[in-house]
């Protein structure tokens, strides 16, 4: 088959040639120049095949990358890709590839040297093989020796909500997968406590499972998990979450004082903020779960089911509110149906991480439901970084645990410039930075570490890091150049709201009290959540 799909392949570009090169044969039969033809091909799939260019370059290092404009030949048969380069300088020519790389499908592919003879067409085949992964997924009843009447649909879905692979009779294997990101889930059958979708991460060249997605027998009295059942386990898991720390109105320095030199945070502006609540701690996917199901039993929201737009929430204006696990595999709030229609969980064991892949709508609709509203960006790093004191000296801090300095200890962010070969959403619980809970320790440690009490001033946690957290404002590049002295909210409009803190997987010039980034206010990413403020009556 190889060998028909090669021949295959040259027939076409001899084609090729001899429409391109018919004029310029007549006029000159001898010529001192040769051509090159390279095809390559990534496997039958041909993954990434469009996306990969090669650096031609001469003994004289003058380089050029290929394929330009349309000088190739896609062959659908074969899934290669041929490029043709004429009137190259007889000599010798070094070929280098460009292969999208970053989670390793592929080998890194050497270069290859050719030489260019005048009036020969000379071939390079390179084949770019992938590391494609498998996974085997079972199904399974409890107790044993019971039967489905019915096996049920097991489905793999990719980080882009597609299907990878689908099956009706309660299991399958799949031998072509890439790495990256799924959610495999699994049907809802009545009669059987079902399994929960469980997130995969999968590498390279990985063979995955049997996974085993066990349905429990139920009796026929407990069959129906009602929404007020789920409802009462979830708040009884979070009552002692949802709590606020008073911050007293005063004065603030928002911007950078501290001549980090970002143009955005400058010039620093002293305004005066009122006394109002913070969040003790970003809110959680339990609790924004828990808002869902009500929201969603008033006729607030809108689940979404079809293909495209699966696993969306929005407002009844129709902007974009959340994502779950349906629609996203990073998202850590799942879909249960029930007669009653979907209900909204977090996924086991993490209720009281804060909520992400939520938007600026979708924090805003929270706030509102509840009688809480966002913070203002000032009223923000007030809480997160001004120090309390009665004297007229005015102190911020760097970052949002009344600290100048930042190590591991104080904060969840990225301590160096390492990235992760495959992304993985690396939040922590809310609070977990309290002076108790000790840290995962790495290769580089040499001891086991315990957190700091990482509070800020006001008595918030992880005002730096953990996820970036949405506030009230639109943002401006130069709002503190125009910004009022009194109780500022932000320019009148604008296209972004600001996000505040930094996150996981920010540095620790992206973990600062003054750190402000724009972002659409329906935009949402597993990296930001927000959390609430509230009114002094």
């Amino acid at each position: 088959m190889q060998k028909n799909c090669i021949e295959y392949s040259w027939r076409l570009v001899f084609i090729y040639l001899l429409l391109c090169s018919f004029t310029f044969a007549v006029e000159d039969e001898i010529s001192n120049t040769g051509s090159l033809i390279v095809t390559y091909q990534t496997g039958p799939k041909a993954e990434r095949l469009d996306r990969i260019r090669f650096w031609l370059k001469n003994d004289k290092n003058l380089t050029q990358m290929y394929p330009k404009s349309k000088a190739y030949v896609d062959d659908l048969t074969c899934m290669n890709r041929l490029v043709v380069i004429e009137d190259l300088i007889p000599g010798k020519y070094t070929i280098e590839f460009i292969i999208p790389n970053s989670d390793k499908l592929f080998d890194q592919i050497p270069s290859r040297e050719v030489i260019i003879i005048p009036n020969k067409i000379i071939k390079i085949d390179q084949s770019i093989k992938p590391h494609y992964s498998s996974i085997k997924v079972i199904t399974n009843v409890k107790p044993s020796g019971e039967m489905f009447d019915t096996a049920p649909t097991v489905t793999l879905r990719n980080q882009a909500g597609l299907i990878q692979a689908q099956s009706t009779i309660g299991k399958f294997v799949n031998h072509h997968l890439l790495p990256g990101q799924y959610i495999l889930s699994f049907e809802q059958l009545p009669g059987f406590q079902s399994p929960e979708p469980i997130p995969l991460i999968i590498g390279p060249n990985e063979n995955i499972g049997p996974i085993e997605g066990i349905y429990t027998k139920i009796s026929n009295d407990e069959s129906e998990i009602t929404i007020a059942e789920i409802a009462t386990t979830t708040k009884l898991a979070t009552e002692d979450i949802q709590k606020t720390v008073l911050v007293k109105a005063g004065k603030v320095i928002i911007g950078d004082p501290f001549d980090d030199s970002k143009i955005n945070e400058l010039p620093p502006k002293i305004v005066k903020v009122k006394a109002f609540y913070i969040g003790t701690f970003e809110v959680t996917n339990a609790q924004y779960a828990l808002w869902l199901n009500k929201a969603w039993s008033e006729g607030k929201i809108t689940y979404h089911t079809q293909p495209e737009l699966r696993g969306q929430i929005t407002n009844k204006e129709g902007n974009l509110l959340c994502k779950t696990l349906e629609g996203d595999a990073n998202s850590q709030i799942y879909t249960h149906s029930t007669s009653e229609g979907p209900h909204f969980l977090p996924m086991t064991a993490k209720h009281n991480f804060p909520v992400i892949n939520v938007s600026w709508y979708g924090a805003e609709a929270y706030c509102k439901d509840y009688q809480f509203r966002l913070p203002t960006e000032a009223e923000w790093e007030k809480a997160a970084g001004m120090e309390n004191t009665s004297s007229d000296t005015l102190k911020k801090f760097r970052y949002g645990f009344g600290q100048n300095t930042i190590d591991k200890t104080w904060a969840n962010y990225r301590d160096s410039d390492s990235k992760h070969e495959l992304f993985q959403v690396l939040t922590t619980k809310v609070g977990y930075y309290n002076g108790v809970n000790k840290l995962p320790t790495s290769l580089e440690d040499k001891q086991e570490l315990t957190t700091h009490l990482a509070q800020s001033p006001s008595g918030a946690f992880d005002m730096s890091g953990n996820v970036w957290e949405w506030v009230f404002d639109w943002y401006d590049d130069e709002y503190y150049t125009k910004m009022p002295e009194d109780n500022p909210q932000g320019p009148s409009s604008g296209n972004k709201k600001v996000a505040k803190g930094g996150c996981y997987d920010s540095l620790s010039s992206g973990v600062r009290v003054a750190e402000r980034i724009g972002l659409p206010p329906e935009h949402l990413d597993p990296y930001t959540g927000f959390r609430v403020a509230v009114d002094v009556q």
